[in-house]
């Protein structure tokens, strides 16, 4: 992790710490743990295959070769993968192995790995969390790169600065829109909103990986109020500017190491307790 290397890490998500479809995974985690009859090697040929050939070739190198050493630090951690009486993970097949390499935890798999990342955060004092706080810009510094994020507290209608070295996105799937009206039992986070707007702010990010959606206009609004454009003044261009709150520092954020931003859904619930120094409204400049 990230902290133990010495990095401040601050985790903000727009609902509850730990809400996400993962709670409701049921099938397991694949791994290639086994030291025989199945490798890496394999596991990259059915990740490849599963995909039509359609899967960036070093992702699914990466994926198939950490995977092994992602279970044996969850299990490092707590995780309690169901295993044989000997100690031996157990194993399932998965859509579309040739091998059984999928690792479970009863039937709560998902539950039971958030379980385990969840309390390991709280748990650390250097690893700040932030609920019901969603991202609704990211910030460029002088040279392009991406310097943190503008958070929105939901609950006190303000705007707050995170500064950091770096920026992890996890924004989730969009199933939650009930796609042609079908129901689903996907998570109320599950809105897509994360992908949605990154192309509209900073489009040199995005990752030639990630599919989002064609139509910028759909799924834009991320929960913090009305948005237009305007000139900021020393930007060069436009820039989103939001009609409603005001801006302020997110204290104790500077400098921060990383910040790792789960988007969902906008909703309500309690954020801060306690309201941090107001600092005087206006746009940050670059």
């Amino acid at each position: 992790m990230a902290q133990e290397r010495g990095i401040r890490v601050m985790i903000a998500t727009k609902l509850r710490h730990g809400d996400a479809n993962t709670m409701m995974a049921e099938g397991g985690i694949q791994a290639a743990t086994k030291e025989t009859k199945d490798s890496p090697y394999y596991h990259y040929l059915d990740v490849l295959g599963g995909g039509h050939f359609k899967n960036p070739p070093e992702l699914a190198h990466t994926l198939v070769t950490e995977a092994p050493k992602v279970i044996a630090w969850l299990e490092r951690l707590g995780c309690m993968f169901t295993k044989f009486e000997d100690g031996r993970l157990r194993a399932l097949h998965g859509g579309g192995t040739c091998r059984k390499r999928m690792h479970y935890a009863a039937d709560i798999t998902g539950a039971e790995i958030m379980r385990t990342l969840r309390d390991e955060a709280r748990n650390r004092p250097e690893i700040k969390v932030v609920e019901f706080m969603p991202a609704v810009e990211l910030i460029l510094n002088e040279h392009g790169h991406c310097a943190g994020a503008v958070l929105y507290n939901i609950e006190t209608e303000e705007y707050f600065v995170a500064k950091a070295k770096a920026v992890i996105l996890a924004t989730g799937g969009s199933g939650r829109l009930h796609y042609q009206g079908f129901m689903t039992t996907n998570h109320y986070g599950a809105t897509g909103t994360g992908s949605s707007w990154i192309p509209c702010r900073v489009e040199s990010l995005l990752s030639p990986y990630l599919p989002v959606p064609s139509d910028r206009g759909g799924l834009s609004g991320t929960g913090g109020g009305d948005t237009h454009h305007r000139k900021v003044p020393g930007s060069g261009g436009e820039r989103p500017q939001h009609r409603r709150g005001t801006i302020r520092e997110r204290k104790g954020t500077e400098g921060c190491g990383i910040v790792l931003l789960y988007q969902g859904m906008r909703g309500g619930g309690k954020g801060f307790q306690r309201r941090p120094e107001r600092w005087e409204s206006g746009w940050i400049r670059r």
